[in-house]
């Protein structure tokens, strides 16, 4: 069967097509992510790492001889794939991590210490994996954002609506939606009136009032009412296929924080090779003794620089910092944001959900006309009380209830407010558009609120505001207090509101007004003038700016696309963690490079002492596995410090 109205959707001819035949095919979009699996740790590696532990416990119930090959083994089986690696960089003249790696094992096989290089191999296999995990678990923040964006539409075409993809409607074409759904493509509305929720683009927590002449945007909810509209972009142009592809580029663009490991092997591992070669070839050449005993000092210079300790402590550092986090509240989805977490001296809130509850309640009623606050306040609770907006809730609960008796005729005029009578007076509830539409003045009132007018002349007016979260004051405290530089508040909340909350909680810098590209662009520049960006956000919009900001992190309860995105999550929903999390990650940092201070300085000792032929091979051994020991016991203090 097809359609005769010509939209190709498949059904016979009906009004709201789209209803009377059911689409269950996915599109090319969602098939596509039903088959994701978003990469992570494959079943091989898991099992390997699992058969490598086993050997290397088995190693102490087995005797000495036995014990060296079994060793040997649970090294190979968790090593080999970053040995292949190292090999792959030595080619490429990139001498990273796994080269280091390499070299610690080899050099801890030479000396005889089988179990430690198995250690090794096996320490540093559990710690890629971990990485592998958090990394695979971001990249599924798309698949969670494509649920912003409608793949259908319901098009006017030849008086009939029919039921379409949305990628197919051209640009000038009319569409319906209807209570309840999401704006498929950007409009302009030509008839029609209802309230929009727009906080999958902006983060409102009120619904906006839309009317004919007003512009709709793709992800808005229609509430109340339905629209006729007139589409002014194509489908790939609307505004939530602009938040997808915008957290697609973040992502993209984000530089990888390069691990401290790995800064470190760029330059440790050709310096210490170079110098052992130069050591055995060139005071021989230049007839300071013979080969045999320089290459003996050189082997002592090699086992002495083996960096073991760094390999082991510092990952692990890393690891007990992200540990430590999770106990304290904040998931981190990887040990490399640990050190960017440190350095970051700018933050930056969304306001909606994140500072604020997203709950409303009333802050003030003003009266006028002779009545009383009180009066103004039951009025408006009795003729809120037949409507589902959230602030009609607010007015509601701030009454303590609503007295119904004497109110009849009860209209709902979507984007505008609530008409009833009340004792034979017809009484108006509404905001500034019901003003306009009823030519009422209310001179004398605030600007912004809900307006109460009886038989023509506007009694009073209400004020409602968002309810700051218990501990959002106190942790912009906190934040300042630990000494972070600059403390920012990016919304797509109203300048007047955005203001007042900010200075409610002490915040000084206040970007309103902000769609999710806007946000994007203010994280970047912070991004340019200081040591890093941390931003904090609960909802679908921010998820691109969770992912452009060096550490995004979202605030658990949220949108499952902004925890995707984010590079970490506030478990308890709290920000209580954020300050604590900070000083751990800066603790964490400090104690990793005191082990690096700690072990070349020990090194470079033994080094000199052994390049002059005063250093016998057991000092080399104590600068090896004694330094590691040392390291690995100030790494694992990380897990047990306390915020002062």
């Amino acid at each position: 069967m097809s359609c005769k109205c010509g939209c190709g959707c498949g059904g016979e001819e009906k009004k709201n097509c789209g209803h009377e035949h059911d689409h269950n095919h996915k599109n090319d979009h969602n098939h596509g992510h039903d088959h994701d699996h978003g990469g992570g740790i494959e079943l091989k590696e898991v099992v390997l790492l699992l058969v490598s532990a086993v050997l290397f416990v088995v190693s102490f119930l087995v005797t000495d001889g036995v014990s060296r090959w079994v060793l040997i083994a649970a090294a190979a089986v968790s090593g080999y794939e970053t040995v292949i690696e190292a090999a792959k960089s030595i080619v490429k003249l990139e001498l990273d991590e796994t080269v280091l790696m390499t070299i610690a094992v080899i050099a801890a096989f030479f000396l005889g210490e089988y179990s430690e290089a198995a250690m090794v191999a096996i320490l540093f296999k559990l710690g890629e994996m971990a990485e592998e995990l958090a990394v695979s678990k971001s990249r599924r923040s798309i698949k969670a954002l494509l649920d912003i964006r409608p793949e259908k539409a319901v098009l006017v075409k030849n008086g009939e609506f029919c039921e379409v993809d949305a990628g197919t409607v051209a640009v000038g074409s009319e569409i319906i939606v209807r209570t309840g759904d999401r704006v498929p493509l950007d409009a302009v509305v030509l008839e029609g009136s209802c309230d929009a929720d727009c906080s999958a683009l902006t983060g409102e927590s009120e619904p906006r009032q839309i009317g004919a002449g007003d512009e709709v945007l793709s992800g808005m909810i229609v509430i109340g009412g339905s629209l006729r509209c007139r589409t002014t972009r194509k489908f790939e142009d609307s505004a939530s296929s602009k938040i997808i592809e915008i957290a697609e580029k973040a992502q993209e663009n984000k530089g990888t924080a390069e691990k401290l490991i790995s800064k470190f092997a760029k330059i440790y591992t050709p310096l210490v090779m170079v110098l052992a070669v130069l050591l055995a070839v060139l005071p021989p050449l230049f007839a300071l003794g013979e080969f045999e005993t320089w290459i003996y000092r050189a082997l002592v210079f090699l086992v002495a620089s083996c960096p073991c300790a760094l390999v082991i402590s510092i990952p692990l550092t890393f690891f007990s910092g992200v540990g430590r986090c999770s106990r304290a509240g904040l998931l981190l989805k990887g040990s490399k944001f640990i050190n960017v977490l440190a350095v970051a001296d700018s933050i930056a809130f969304d306001k909606t959900g994140t500072l604020t509850s997203g709950e409303h309640r009333v802050s003030a009623v003003f009266a006028a006309d002779g009545r009383t606050e009180a009066e103004v306040l039951q009025l408006a609770a009795a003729v809120e009380s037949f409507s589902s907006h959230p602030i009609a809730k607010a007015i509601i609960k701030a009454a303590d209830g609503a007295d119904t008796s004497g109110i009849e005729k009860v209209k709902e005029l979507p984007g505008v407010g609530v008409m009833a009578e009340a004792d034979g007076k017809e009484i108006l509830c509404g905001g500034a558009k019901m003003l306009a539409a009823s030519a009422l003045s209310a001179e004398g009132l605030p600007q912004n609120g809900i307006y109460v007018a009886e038989n023509g002349r506007v009694i009073g007016c209400i004020v409602t505001e968002d309810v700051l979260r218990s501990d959002a004051k106190d942790i912009i405290c906190r934040l300042r207090s630990i000494g972070m530089k600059r403390i920012i508040m990016l919304t797509g909340d109203t300048s007047e509101k955005a203001k007042t909350t900010a200075k409610s909680m002490g915040i000084t810098e206040v970007f309103s007004g902000l769609f999710p590209a806007e946000k994007v662009e203010k994280v970047e520049k912070l991004k340019t003038t200081g040591k890093g960006v941390i931003y904090v956000g609960d909802g679908i919009n921010d998820a691109p700016v969770l992912a452009a900001a060096d550490v995004g992190i979202a605030v658990g309860g949220g949108s499952d696309a902004a925890i995707e995105a984010a590079d970490a999550a506030l478990l308890a929903g709290s920000l209580s963690p954020l300050s604590e999390a900070i000083l751990i990650a800066r603790r964490a940092r400090l104690v990793a490079y005191t082990n690096i201070v700690f072990a070349l300085s020990v090194k470079a000792l033994v080094l000199i002492l052994g390049a002059l032929g005063y250093a016998p091979m057991w000092a080399a051994i104590f600068a090896d596995v004694g330094v590691m020991a040392l390291s690995v016991l100030n790494a694992a203090t990380v897990l047990v410090y306390r915020k002062k």
